[in-house]
């Protein structure tokens, strides 16, 4: 999809969906003028293990696994926050203007995309499946 950006014809391509990173490390500042931050996704690392095995584990190696990992996490998401700041400004100062979506366009935004995303990720996993996910997501 990258290459397809520079190689559209002008005025063909007037938006794409990619992480701060990525358009400045694949250089997409050389071929769009804006960006504009919708901080509608959430990219998420899953920790994933085997149930018998995670039960095998002595509670206290549990224990230590949860917390590191929730450090982890924290770390994470405050390194990723201090790069995007970053990034943003090196896009500022290549010429890409950077603009901030007002809460208010992205709720209604929000409101419009969830019900079809919603919609479509429920008929393809289960309403089981989809509804626990949710109902874990809005207890965290």
């Amino acid at each position: 999809m990258g290459l397809n950006i520079y190689l559209a014809p002008q005025g063909l391509i007037n938006a794409q969906e990619r992480g701060i990173y990525s358009i400045y490390a694949e250089r997409f500042y050389e071929a769009q003028k804006y960006l504009s931050l919708t901080n509608h996704i959430y990219t998420n690392y899953v920790l994933f293990m085997n149930k018998s095995f995670w039960d095998s584990l002595p509670a206290e190696q549990q224990a230590l696994i949860s917390e590191v990992s929730k450090e982890t996490i924290a770390k994470q998401r405050e390194l990723a926050a201090k790069q995007n700041q970053e990034v943003i400004k090196d896009l500022e100062a290549k010429g890409m203007t950077v603009n901030i979506v007002p809460d208010d366009i992205r709720s209604i935004m929000k409101e419009k995309m969830n019900a079809a995303v919603y919609q479509d990720l429920r008929s393809k996993t289960g309403e089981d499946l989809f509804d626990n996910v949710i109902a874990e997501i809005e207890r965290l």
